[in-house]
């Protein structure tokens, strides 16, 4: 907004722009955005996540949280019931993560049936707990006629105490403690304590 003003300094008229952001904006939520679930992409999460371990140590108490997880017999259902009851089922998971954990923690979707979800802060003492509600919320029933599917999911999770950490670090911990889990049994989760 400008004021133009005469010869003797009165005010004139005010000249000004007004610009909606809104379509700018929804494009870029849209390129930050999974766009089947709504959750973060990989790149965004990635992002958000680097930048939040910058420098940051968790409080007394607490640790940062990284975990990563892949839903269990989800190419069955796919090939049993159909990649459009497979896309039901991972807005449904996006659905149970959204909801279970805080506002502020990331979540995102790294592809295909695996998620992400960094957790800031979170209190040592509550994390075997959380991790294993979420595993029991994520275990899914589906059908098509009376053929039947159950998918559950199974957890890699990487814990940073103190000092700085990258994301590659944090995934690559992460995704070996999910590769062990699955090695061994479903619906579990595993740690790599930093």
């Amino acid at each position: 907004l400008t004021s133009l003003t005469g010869t003797n300094g009165e005010l004139r008229q005010c000249v000004g722009v007004i610009e909606d952001v809104t379509e700018q904006q929804r494009l870029r939520d849209k390129a930050d955005r999974d766009s089947l679930t709504g959750l973060y992409n990989r790149a965004k999460a990635a992002e958000i996540i680097e930048n939040s371990l910058k420098g940051v140590k968790p409080r007394d108490g607490c640790v940062h949280a990284f975990l990563i997880m892949d839903l269990d017999n989800f190419k069955v259902l796919n090939d049993t019931l159909g990649h459009q009851v497979g896309d039901r089922a991972l807005q449904d998971v996006a659905k149970i993560l959204r909801q279970h954990f805080r506002e502020y923690d990331i979540v995102g979707r790294l592809g295909g049936d695996e998620f992400l979800v960094f957790l800031k802060d979170i209190p040592k003492d509550v994390i075997n707990r959380n991790i294993n509600s979420l595993l029991k919320k994520l275990t899914l029933m589906y059908d098509d006629g009376g053929r039947y599917v159950q998918i559950t999911a199974s957890a890699g999770l990487a814990l940073v105490s103190g000092g700085d950490c990258e994301f590659k670090e944090l995934y690559r911990k992460a995704d070996k403690a999910l590769y062990e889990v699955k090695q061994k049994e479903k619906n579990k989760r595993g740690f790599y304590m930093k």
